[in-house]
């Protein structure tokens, strides 16, 4: 979903000041956060538990900040967050003026995406997430060309234990 040039520009806007709300599947069951107060949004209870959402671009990346607990630790070492778990960050508008005035009804999707990264530093976790569809266009990791650098063509010979072997392709 893409944005309108008004709703990017009132989410990146200082002077509106928009609440995030986070579901993240970092620690191997969802959690959910808001970045102001707890809200209930979607069925879902999303909580201000620390988190931040920085560095965010529309559609294309977020990095989140948020408390290093000990599961958290242990997922961001052990690499279990990967395999596409799931981000989705939602924003939700203040309108523009002195007071803040947030409309939960008017929260929309900034970013559906997964895990690309999880980096553990102290007191914080930091994970980067990228749209679904990016994510999915990066895999295999591993291409055909990096593999047949290594690998002798067909109709090469092979000295082996006295012997030799001609190498074929296998039809």
């Amino acid at each position: 979903m893409d944005l309108t040039t008004v709703q990017f520009n009132r989410v990146r806007s200082g002077a509106t000041k928009p609440v995030y709300l986070v579901e993240l599947e970092h620690a191997g069951f969802l959690e959910y956060f808001a970045t102001a107060e707890d809200v209930v949004y979607n069925g879902n209870s999303y909580f201000a538990n620390g988190l931040d959402v920085s560095d965010f671009r529309d559609q294309v990346s977020a990095s989140i900040d948020l408390f290093a607990t000990p599961d958290r630790i242990l997922h961001s070492i052990s690499g279990t967050w990967r395999n596409d778990k799931r981000c989705r960050i939602y924003a939700v508008p203040d309108e523009p003026g002195g007071e803040t005035n947030y409309i939960l009804e008017s929260a929309f999707l900034v970013l559906d995406g997964v895990i690309d990264s999880s980096s553990w530093s102290g007191t914080r976790i930091r994970i980067a997430a990228i749209p679904k569809t990016v994510a999915e266009l990066s895999t295999p990791r591993i291409t055909f060309n990096e593999l047949s650098a290594i690998l002798p063509a067909s109709g090469s010979s092979l000295n082996w234990e006295g012997g030799t072997l001609v190498l074929r392709a296998r039809t």
